[in-house]
């Protein structure tokens, strides 16, 4: 479980890492699928996670903060969840062919 904020910052520092390496490995032509599809699901993870901070910022501005809308960023970490798992779905299944 996604415990602080602190926690979601380093989450996006790595996918940051992780989007530069593979930009630096196409080298601004067009790489392989594989690392386009790759590099679309790691911004729509980064974008999830950026959602997750500003909303918690947004909750935690109120006089009453509901944990559960904190804690999942109001449902922007749930998002992030399903899509890594359709992603890893549909790998699994090309794979298998």
């Amino acid at each position: 479980m996604i415990g602080t904020n602190q926690d979601l910052v380093e989450m996006q520092q790595i996918l940051d890492r992780e989007i530069a390496r593979l930009n630096r490995l196409t080298a601004g032509t067009r790489g392989p699928g594989w690392i386009e599809n790759r590099l679309e699901l790691l911004y729509r993870q980064r974008i999830s996670v950026c959602a997750a901070l500003v909303n918690r910022r947004i909750e935690a501005a109120n006089q009453v903060v509901e944990f559960s809308r904190w804690v999942s960023g109001n449902g922007a970490l749930g998002s992030a969840v399903g899509e890594r798992n359709q992603a890893g779905a549909a790998a699994e299944m090309a794979w298998r062919g």
